[in-house]
């Protein structure tokens, strides 16, 4: 059964899923509009281009690191659909499933036999880094921003944007969006938790309003696999 820490710490990836919009390409007059300067212009910019999208499907490479159990990678498909649909699936072993209609939300790992149920998304820690990316033009508002200097591996050819929650009772410390210069696109995601965990999304193969059926984002449990709430963790 997935830990609690590797349950907060998806439901802050999780989140990020919700705001697929910030993943499309721009448009012409985009690509073709002055390089912003401050973070200001930069998200006024990546407000005013990433719009439109109601699906999403990319591969993901996700490395945690967490002072108790030190470093993990895996990788996987991720599918988005609007509104709050996404289905999150781990193909390097450990195997699992992170599935979620907008309500409830499973967390199955085959080899345990065990799938987790929740049906208030908001418990599991999500709510707050969700504002996040629901409406970037409004960032500033409940987040304190600083545009790095370079791009992680990317240096020079990628932004990197640092946003410090506002609100002292948040889930996690920060997070650092690398999106590249060329096509506006979001690459990396990385997240710091309050416990210094860090969380880090790397994305590839990205493709944008592809038809997924509502059946994708619905889980059936299997037989002979067990059903846990968060009560019961």
């Amino acid at each position: 059964m997935p830990s609690r820490q590797h349950l907060r710490s998806f439901a802050l990836t999780l989140a990020l899923a919700f705001a697929p919009a910030t993943w499309v390409a721009p448009s012409a007059h985009a690509q073709e509009a002055q390089e912003p300067e401050t973070v200001g212009a930069l998200v006024q910019a990546l407000a005013a281009t990433y719009k439109d999208v109601t699906s999403l499907r990319a591969d993901f490479v996700q490395v945690v690191r967490s002072p108790v159990s030190g470093e993990q990678r895996q990788r996987g498909r991720v599918q988005v659909k609007k509104p709050r649909k996404a289905r999150w699936e781990f193909v390097s072993e450990p195997q699992s499933q992170f599935i979620t209609d907008g309500k409830q939300m499973w967390l199955y790992t085959p080899a345990s036999k065990q799938v987790i149920v929740m049906n208030d998304l908001s418990a599991a820690g999500s709510a707050d880094l969700g504002v996040l990316l629901d409406d970037l033009s409004k960032l500033d508002q409940k987040f304190n921003l600083r545009l790095l200097a370079g791009g992680g591996a990317d240096r020079g050819r990628s932004y990197l944007v640092e946003a410090t929650p506002k609100d002292p009772a948040a889930k996690f410390k920060k997070v650092e969006l690398e999106i590249s210069r060329k096509k506006f696109m979001l690459d990396r995601v990385v997240i710091t938790g309050t416990m210094g965990e860090v969380t880090e999304l790397a994305f590839t193969g990205i493709k944008l309003n592809t038809a997924i059926p509502d059946a994708d984002f619905s889980f059936q449990t299997p037989a002979g696999v067990q059903v846990i709430s968060p009560n019961g963790m």
